[in-house]
């Protein structure tokens, strides 16, 4: 693989963790987008991208740290993959927080089983799409025909 062709791939990794990071919340967390914020923030879809920025942020601290206990390939995207899928169930949770349960009597767990109800599908197709960017161009190029 070239280094233009590993920067690609690069690139194509952190759009990935943003786009989904975004698809995501909003795909969990679209329900209470109408509802006017506790911290009274501009916007629900504003909050979505400054989240998405953050956890690409703590994901590359994550990665940082993988990479310096030179972890293998497989370990190397088992704990990416449990970090993101952590950081969006908090997020989530933030956000359940912020733009639902301030203006209700919610308890901590009826907010956590709340937020499990409505992020379990969406954190689950999007860390399957997630794992996929990740492994795939590596077993693809495992598996390229050699020529000759």
């Amino acid at each position: 693989m070239t280094k233009l062709q590993e920067r690609l791939l690069r690139l194509i990794k952190i759009f990935t963790i943003l786009i989904l990071t975004y698809v995501q919340a909003f795909w969990a967390m679209s329900e209470f987008g109408d509802n006017v914020s506790c911290s009274l923030s501009s916007s629900f879809e504003l909050e979505l991208v400054f989240i998405a920025l953050f956890v690409l942020i703590l994901i590359a601290i994550v990665r940082y740290f993988c990479k310096k206990i030179k972890l293998k390939k497989n370990a190397y995207i088992g704990v990416l993959s449990l970090a993101t899928v952590l950081l969006w169930f908090y997020f989530d949770y933030d956000i359940f927080i912020n733009w639902e349960a301030c203006w209700s009597t919610y308890l901590t767990s009826e907010a956590v089983m709340y937020t499990l109800n409505y992020s379990t599908v969406p954190i689950l197709v999007c860390i399957c799409i997630l794992v996929l960017v990740f492994y795939l161009p590596d077993f693809l190029l495992r598996n390229e025909p050699k020529i000759n």
